[in-house]
């Protein structure tokens, strides 16, 4: 290893020990701002808030609500028509050097191509299904109501 390419600060002993310590010292002072924290004066209502914002409880109450609405979406869905529609295309593609008559090779090159194409759509609407749907209906918003009602006895 060439010294000259490279330049090095060697420190022995004492030197060490002491850029160790100011290093240290001077870290000490800079992050004492971020260490020391002013009180924070909070109200009743804010506190309040503030609980009820991190309470884990809440928040699964919350998500149960989200849920239970998804539900009763998914519900009101049953009585939508059911559309769909589909479709399809194939090429075949043939040729042909020759055939054979009576034995003799007759050297004819011919190719065919064929296109099938295919389309397809439908729409469909249950008109009874033996009140399976209203029955969803109501079962999933009666969910949703009970749901919300233990969200607010949890709050």
């Amino acid at each position: 290893m060439n010294p000259a390419k490279y330049s090095y600060i060697r420190l022995k002993g004492d030197s060490m020990i002491k850029l160790f310590f100011s290093l240290t010292l001077g870290l000490l002072l800079l992050s004492q701002n971020v260490f020391t924290q002013q009180p924070v004066v909070l109200s009743l209502d804010k506190a309040v808030e503030l609980a009820l914002d991190r309470n884990i409880s809440m928040i699964q109450s919350q998500n149960n609500i989200d849920a239970a609405n998804s539900r009763v979406l998914a519900a009101y869905g049953g009585y939508l028509p059911t559309i769909s529609a589909s479709g399809s295309w194939m090429r075949t593609d043939n040729k042909r050097v020759g055939f054979q008559y009576e034995g003799i090779l007759i050297p004819i090159t011919f190719s065919t191509t064929t296109n099938y194409f295919t389309t397809q759509v439908g729409a469909s609407y249950t008109i009874f299904d033996g009140l399976r749907r209203e029955s969803n209906l109501k079962r999933t918003l009666s969910d949703a109501k009970a749901i919300e009602q233990t969200a607010l006895r949890t709050r």
